[in-house]
């Protein structure tokens, strides 16, 4: 079994989200998992590592101590994407599906605190 290698804690996240890639085409995808530093989503389409995409999630008002929701938009570079296992027990053949890891390597500290502020209301 390998070691953890990431720096900050993710929690399981399932919130509206639209992606951008390079042909700035805006597609929704299912979020996994979020933390202060990157992303793990569900997309139609594979992306090659290096990529360049820009990600707006909005995180709900109650998790992170607002009056409104907040939308974010975050700049990031895909790290790996792989084809999704498929559920277990599927009976017929899943929609073709790739879970995408993504870095953001530039984040505002508003950004920053955002995130953090999710992270940390995630219930036990």
């Amino acid at each position: 079994m390998s070691a953890e290698r990431r720096k900050h804690r993710r929690v399981h996240a399932s919130l509206p989200c639209l992606m951008r890639g390079p042909d700035r085409r805006h597609e929704p995808f299912d979020l996994l998992d979020l933390s202060e530093s990157g992303l793990r989503m569900r997309c139609a389409r594979p992306l090659a590592p290096m990529t360049q995409v820009e990600v707006d999630i909005e995180l709900p008002a109650a998790r992170i101590g607002r009056d409104k929701d907040v939308l974010l938009r975050l700049r990031g570079v895909v790290v790996w994407s792989r084809r999704s296992p498929a559920p277990a027990g599927a009976q017929t053949v899943p929609v073709q599906a790739w879970d995408t890891g993504v870095f953001f390597p530039e984040l505002t500290r508003d950004q920053v605190a955002l995130l953090l502020l999710f992270v940390a209301s995630e219930v036990a």
